[in-house]
């Protein structure tokens, strides 16, 4: 589900200003827009909570087109999701700082306070301790799912997954193969960090939030004595290389 469906409770907004490069529209200069803008039919809808969590940041008193960034917001935390989000240009806030929220709790209603040319949401995403701003529109909200693994459980890969150097995916280095076998390193959200089941050191990338991915359950024995094959012959291959290495390093030092 969309963030904004979840927050709206209805499916009928349009994105006026996604996330990414843009021509500001006041300025009329290239920047960069740190969210993604949804027009709500130049009506003052109701914004809701995505579920439990905690208002971190409020600010209020802002008149329409005032000119102070993103006027009246709201920031609410979200422990189980690793997610904050930024509910900015409210007309109304409904909540106060530290307050403790459901997806019952009416966070406030849409309006054009602060730098604004008309009554949206500017819908802000970071993960939780990350200064970070991503996509709103790339995020998947799954209602009432939980983290399927604990720090400290083994885990398989059910097909190839790309590993993540950080939780925003930004760059990865390194690849899970279907059936390899990786260790929960640590949990944010709903993010996991993988490391090597036998150092138990992270890879170079650790990070996915590709859960359905992975599982507890061991692979065939078919696999695995697969797997043991490769293995043997990759160490023969790793032994013949050091062996040719080194005969090249005599050679290098009989001509010189």
């Amino acid at each position: 589900m969309k963030l904004a469906e979840r927050i709206f409770e209805r499916s009928d907004y349009y994105i006026t200003s996604p996330f990414g490069k843009r021509i500001h529209p006041i300025s009329h200069k290239e920047s960069f827009h740190y969210g993604c803008d949804y027009g709500t039919h130049l009506n003052n809808w109701p914004q809701y909570a995505l579920e439990d969590g905690n208002v971190i940041a409020i600010r209020t008193g802002c008149k329409d087109k005032d000119g102070n960034g993103y006027g009246n917001y709201v920031k609410i935390k979200y422990p189980r999701l690793g997610i904050q989000i930024l509910h900015a240009h409210l007309k109304t806030v409904e909540v106060k700082n530290g307050q403790s929220v459901n997806h019952s709790t009416k966070v406030g209603t849409t309006g054009t306070t602060g730098n604004s040319t008309g009554i949206h949401l500017h819908l802000g995403l970071q993960n939780i301790g990350s200064s970070t701003w991503l996509d709103p529109e790339k995020y998947d909200y799954k209602e009432g799912e939980t983290m399927p693994f604990k720090v400290g459980d083994y885990v398989y890969a059910k097909e190839d997954i790309k590993l993540y150097t950080t939780i925003e995916y930004k760059e990865s280095k390194t690849t899970l193969k279907k059936d390899q076998k990786a260790y929960v390193r640590s949990i944010k959200g709903m993010n996991v960090a993988l490391a090597d089941p036998e150092t138990k050191q992270y890879w170079p990338s650790a990070w996915t939030n590709q859960l359905d991915k992975l599982t507890k359950d061991e692979p065939s024995t078919d696999y695995k004595k697969k797997y043991e094959e490769e293995l043997a012959k990759n160490k023969v291959l790793t032994e013949e290389n050091s062996k040719l290495k080194e005969k090249i390093n005599k050679a290098i030092e009989i001509l010189s």
